[in-house]
C-alpha cells in the first residue's frame, strides 16, 4: 500500500513538473486499483473508496475520454462494496459512457449492473427476481462472440468476464434454492471459468468462485472440502483478512475451536488498521472473544435459520 501510493505521488509529481495531460500518466490506473484492493484487504473501506473515487476521477478527466478506464474504475468501486456486503451500494454504482463507446464496453457496465442487482435480489431472498438478472447477465456474451477485435476492450474476454459473473450468480441462486448438487456443478463451471480468465483480459467482477463453493458446501454439510478451498485461497493471499475469516468461521462450523482461534488473530493481525465499524471486523472480534456462537455460514439471500 506504501509503496503504490509512493508511485502515484512519484508519477503526479512527474506530470505535474512536467505540464503533462493525465494520460500520459502509465501507472497510475493500475496503481489505484490495486491500492483499492490492498486497503479492502486490510480492512480498510473507508480509504479504499478514497482510492476508487480518485481513479473515477481521473478516468472521467482524461483527455481523451477513455471508456474502458471509465467501467475499470466503477467495477474497482462496486467490486469493493461486494467485499465488505455493501450490496445496495453495488448495486447503485453508475458509469454513464459517451456515444463511442463499443458494444463491449457496455457490455461490461450492463453486467455490472446486472450482477450487483442479482445479489442484492438473493439476500433479499427474491429468487425469481434473482433470477431474472441472472438470465439477463448470461444474455450479454454470446453477442460479443460475433464483434471483431478493436483497441481497448476484446470483446471474447469481456464475453468471459460475464459469463463467469452469470456462472457465479446462478451456482449461488441454485444453492439457495436448495439444489446442492447443481450448485456445486454450476460454481465448480465457474472456477474453471476464473482459471481460463486468469491469464489475459480484464479483472473478474463477481465474488472469488472458490470461495462462494466453500460457502456452498460448508451450508450443505460438506466442511471438509470447503476446508479444502478455503486453505487454497488463503495460500494464495495470507494478507487478506477476509481470508481468514472464512477460514476460522470454517473451523467453528467443524467445532475445531483451537484452529478457528488461531485463524481469528491472524485475521485481526491483518485488520489491525481496520475500519472498527465493519461488519465483518465486529465479528471476527467477536468470535474471538467467545460472544458470538458457533454458526454455518451464509450465502447471499441464505435466510435459512443457521
Amino acid at each position: 500500500r506504501e509503496v503504490l501510493a509512493l508511485a502515484l505521488s512519484v508519477e503526479d509529481a512527474w506530470r505535474e513538473r512536467e505540464s503533462l495531460p493525465i494520460a500520459a500518466g502509465s501507472c497510475a490506473g493500475q496503481a489505484l486499483r490495486l491500492l483499492v484492493q490492498a486497503c479492502a484487504d486490510a480492512g480498510r473501506y473507508g480509504e479504499a473508496q478514497s482510492w476508487a473515487r480518485r481513479l473515477r476521477t481521473r478516468a472521467e478527466e482524461a483527455s481523451p475520454r477513455v471508456e474502458q478506464a471509465l467501467v475499470f474504475a466503477a467495477s474497482a468501486l462496486s467490486a469493493l462494496h461486494l467485499r465488505f456486503g455493501f450490496l445496495r451500494a453495488a448495486a447503485e454504482t453508475r458509469v454513464e459512457l459517451s456515444s463511442e463507446a463499443r458494444p463491449a464496453e457496455r457490455a461490461w457496465r450492463s453486467g455490472l449492473e446486472l450482477y450487483a442487482r442479482g445479489l442484492r435480489a438473493l439476500e433479499a431472498g427474491q429468487c425469481l427476481e434473482a433470477e431474472r438478472q441472472c438470465g439477463a447477465l448470461e444474455a450479454l456474451g454470446p453477442p460479443l462472440l460475433e464483434e471483431g477485435k478493436t483497441d481497448g476492450l476484446c470483446p471474447r474476454d469481456v464475453a468471459r468476464v460475464v459469463e463467469l459473473a452469470a456462472c457465479e450468480l446462478r451456482g449461488a441462486l441454485e444453492a439457495r434454492q436448495g439444489d446442492s448438487a447443481r450448485a456445486e456443478a454450476t460454481l465448480v463451471r465457474a472456477m474453471r471459468l476464473e482459471r481460463r480468465l486468469r491469464p489475459v483480459g480484464p479483472p473478474a467482477f463477481s465474488r472469488p468462485a472458490r470461495e462462494t463453493l466453500a460457502r456452498v458446501r460448508s451450508r450443505f454439510g460438506r466442511d471438509d472440502k470447503a476446508l479444502e478451498l478455503a486453505e487454497a485461497l488463503l495460500s494464495e493471499r495470507p494478507g487478506q483478512g477476509h481470508a481468514w475469516l472464512h477460514l476460522a468461521e470454517l473451523h467453528l462450523a467443524r467445532g475445531a475451536t483451537p484452529e478457528a482461534t488461531r485463524a481469528l488473530g491472524a485475521c485481526l493481525q491483518c485488520w489491525h488498521e481496520a475500519d472498527a465499524h465493519l461488519a465483518e471486523v465486529q465479528r471476527a472480534r467477536a468470535l474471538l472473544a467467545g460472544t458470538s456462537r458457533p454458526r454455518h455460514l451464509r450465502l447471499a439471500g441464505d435466510n435459512a435459520p443457521a
